[in-house]
């Protein structure tokens, strides 16, 4: 009996490159700094977030890899481009933020997450989006682009804010409150990653050595090898004669004795050159560089 076939689909979504991901980290590091510190000042308590991951993933793939029922999503808007990013929470960090954002004291053991949601708790909550959208304004700044702070997503509405196949910037942080730590993300549509990634190549091509790594570079670069050869002029040589060659024959060539010989480096023939003794060796001795 044969088995059913399946189609295979060999086809790959654009990647990031591995310079745009140390891009993406090196950004990253100062946000996670700046926004450690403010909520640390504004809970009363030490949090600490750092990047452990980017990646670029479609939107119902994003969906399938998290806890829907135990993650807080939120919904911030992107100009000039128009476009929309989803933040999300596991919700073991928004028990801590929310009894820190009440008055809590410092935390020595873990918080529950409440069952219900109240209206205090989703005003605390949009708070910290707001802070967190406004960070982003310093960290996306360089790529031309604004964050604004939209609402709060349910996980009933989720699934219609952005086409299945929408192709997400996955950016994943471990966030510690207190001694509690859990999972923050920042998902951005196709129109906003699209923006980001293609100014983190723009940008890249800017930057200049300094002057220590191009020596370095000239240094390294000064001791490689590269292939040479010093060849005739082409001429012509009839079938017979070619059919007559053997060891001791002489081929006449009909060039002249002053025609010059072509030196090439690395398959360029890049001078005019004459051939010369040096003692026992033969040498090249350059004559006129071919503008070709």
């Amino acid at each position: 009996m044969n088995a059913a076939v399946t189609p295979l689909n060999l086809a790959t979504r654009k990647s990031i490159t591995k310079a745009q991901t140390q891009a993406l980290h090196e950004l990253n590091q100062a946000f996670s700094r700046t926004f450690s510190l403010s909520l640390s000042a504004w809970l009363g308590s030490n949090v600490q977030i750092v990047m452990t991951g980017a990646q670029r993933v479609i939107f119902t793939s994003m969906l399938e890899t998290c806890d829907v029922e135990s993650t807080y999503f939120s919904l911030c808007h992107f100009s000039p481009v128009e476009g929309n990013s989803i933040i999300s929470m596991e919700m073991k960090l928004i028990a801590p933020v929310i009894h820190l954002g009440l008055g809590g004291t410092e935390l020595t053991e873990e918080v529950e997450a409440p069952r219900e949601l109240t209206d205090i708790d989703v005003a605390i909550m949009d708070t910290l989006m707001t802070r967190l959208c406004g960070e982003l304004n310093h960290l996306w700044a360089q790529c031309g682009l604004r964050c604004e702070y939209g609402q709060r997503i349910l996980p009933a509405t989720l699934g219609r804010l952005f086409p299945r196949m929408e192709d997400m910037l996955c950016l994943t942080y471990q966030m510690h409150i207190g001694n509690m730590k859990g999972t923050l993300q920042i998902a951005l549509g196709t129109a906003v990653s699209d923006m980001v990634l293609r100014e983190l190549v723009r940008q890249d091509s800017k930057r200049v050595q300094s002057p220590a790594t191009r020596e370095t570079l000239r240094t390294r670069l000064s001791g490689m090898s590269v292939e040479g050869t010093l060849e005739t002029m082409p001429f012509k040589i009839s079938a017979d004669e070619v059919l007559a060659l053997e060891p001791g024959a002489i081929v006449r060539t009909g060039l002249s004795e002053g025609t010059d010989f072509l030196l090439s480096l690395s398959g360029q023939k890049v001078w005019q050159a004459g051939a010369i003794a040096l003692g026992e060796r033969r040498g090249a001795q350059l004559i006129e560089r071919r503008s070709e």
